[in-house]
């Protein structure tokens, strides 16, 4: 969003303040101010207009094998690591580690619903176990 763009990206020379902003901002203004924000539960929901409907959830990790499996073998893949491929400079170097351990927890309050959803059904978030207990 421009807003999010304006507040933190423009505003913060690292990655760790930049990704802090912008996750502070998102915990304060709610992730409805982008779509790329949306928790994946409720966009599960919205896809299948809460009807009880079966649905397939796949870990990134396996995403290669699922589109080989489609047919998609000859895909141009997205690289945020070329030069200019990002909308400022500070993103580019932007990585994990530049997670401090309040931006995570705050990540993972935020996602909390994708978190319980994700381990309900046998994937797990060692990145949130800390912050979001197992029940």
């Amino acid at each position: 969003s421009r807003t999010l763009r304006k507040a933190c990206i423009l505003t913060n020379s690292t990655s760790q303040s930049t990704l802090r902003c912008g996750v502070e901002y998102v915990k304060n203004h709610g992730t409805w101010i982008d779509l790329h924000f949306t928790p994946q539960a409720l966009e599960l929901g919205f896809a299948t207009k809460f009807m009880d409907v079966p649905i397939a959830v796949f870990s990134f990790q396996h995403l290669p094998t699922i589109l080989s499996y489609l047919g998609g073998t000859d895909m141009h893949l997205r690289n945020g690591a070329e030069e200019e491929y990002r909308s400022a400079k500070v993103l580019e170097k932007m990585t994990t580690e530049d997670y401090d351990e309040e931006s995570a927890r705050l990540v993972c309050e935020i996602y909390q619903v994708d978190v319980v959803m994700q381990r309900s059904i046998g994937l797990e978030v060692p990145g949130c176990d800390a912050y979001i207990p197992h029940t």
